[in-house]
């Protein structure tokens, strides 16, 4: 008699082999359990009631090198329920992660190559297997490995994240002290010991936000870049400086990461078509909007300022990564907050002797 918990486990890995391999040996799972073939019998009998209710069916071949077992769709099922990831799911994921860069060429790879398995790609047909195939050969076509500390790595990326998100998430109110070993853009390696408050996702890259321990008159976030990150070590009781740590997660994210303020500012702008929209998207969070008509007359809605209309905008954000979206509008945004026109100028004004020269 094979005790419960062995069972149980015996049969987690009999769902697994069949969702990931899709064909499994009997004899395999015999010399892997160290039980007999009838045995194996009842856990196939045991995983065919849940993979029924699923869609799917474990058929049965048998040939001169013995018996195996195939998970295969059911047979007039509902589509819709016959995959644990359908084709689109399967292609977004795959255009997502080959487009964020997040991972080493080869970790996305095969991190692609385990979403197919889970997608069961061998049982669709011939025109969806093409479908992905090309896809998944195009978007890791033009994955573009970035410049960074990869090559250098002691963890791998997956480890990277899991332990920054546990740094991050395990606690919503206690900060924890993780050291980083961290390569920079000039390729200058460093020890940080920092208190991370958050995790953000900007152009294309992930990073981990975090205070420098004994930065207690400033208390300036920091952004590191995750790629760059050689290795990461917990210290699970280290005493901090921050009594809580929502003070800071809650803080708006400097666009393209530029903060030199302990803390945002409020901002003013007039923003006219066609940048509203464009607007509307790049301050999602905390952006507040009065819309006008092309006669200055207060309106409702985006669409009422068409096409000669524009609205007043005010954000809580840092000036430093703003300015850059502002300018690069043109006459379609207009700030009205001094300080920010000051340091908009000031940018200008240096950009222009440099092309003067």
């Amino acid at each position: 008699m094979i005790e419960e918990g062995k069972k149980t486990i015996n049969m987690l890995t009999v769902c697994i082999d069949l969702l990931t391999k899709h064909s499994v040996s009997k004899e395999k799972w015999k010399n892997d359990f160290n039980v007999s073939y009838r045995t194996i019998e009842r856990y196939i009998k045991d995983a065919e009631s849940f993979f029924h209710e699923n869609g799917y069916d474990i058929d049965r071949i048998t040939n001169e090198e013995g018996t195996s077992y195939v998970l295969v769709p059911k047979k007039n099922s509902d589509e819709k329920i016959t995959a644990f990831l359908n084709e689109p799911q399967l292609l977004l994921l795959t255009e997502i992660l080959a487009s964020s860069r997040i991972l080493k060429k080869e970790e996305a790879h095969n991190f692609i190559n385990t979403l197919q398995k889970i997608a069961m790609v061998k049982c669709m047909d011939d025109d969806q297997q093409k479908i992905i195939t090309a896809a998944t050969g195009t978007a890791m076509d033009k994955y573009r490995e970035t410049k960074s500390s990869l090559s250098l790595k002691a963890d791998s990326t997956f480890e990277t994240i899991e332990k920054l998100y546990r740094a991050v998430y395990s606690d919503r109110k206690k900060i924890t002290v993780i050291k980083l070993v961290y390569t920079n853009l000039n390729g200058e390696t460093k020890e940080h010991t920092v208190q991370p408050v958050s995790m953000a996702f900007d152009s294309n890259h992930l990073y981990v936000r975090a205070i420098e321990c004994g930065d207690t008159t400033k208390c300036l976030i920091r952004s590191y870049r995750v790629d760059r990150i050689n290795s990461v070590e917990l210290f699970e009781d280290a005493k901090t400086d921050i009594g809580d740590k929502r003070e800071y997660s809650g803080l708006p994210i400097p666009k393209m990461m530029f903060s030199t303020r302990n803390s945002p500012e409020t901002i003013e702008f007039i923003c006219r078509q066609p940048a509203v929209g464009a607007a509307l998207d790049y301050f999602p969070e905390n952006l507040k909007c009065v819309f006008y008509d092309k006669n200055g007359n207060k309106v409702d809605s985006e669409e009422e300022t068409r096409p000669d209309g524009y609205v007043k905008m005010s954000i809580n954000d840092y000036p430093e990564g703003c300015m850059f979206w502002f300018m690069s509008q043109g006459e379609n945004v207009t700030v009205l907050t001094e300080s920010v026109k000051a340091k908009i100028k000031h940018k200008l004004e240096e950009t222009l002797k440099y092309y003067s020269k």
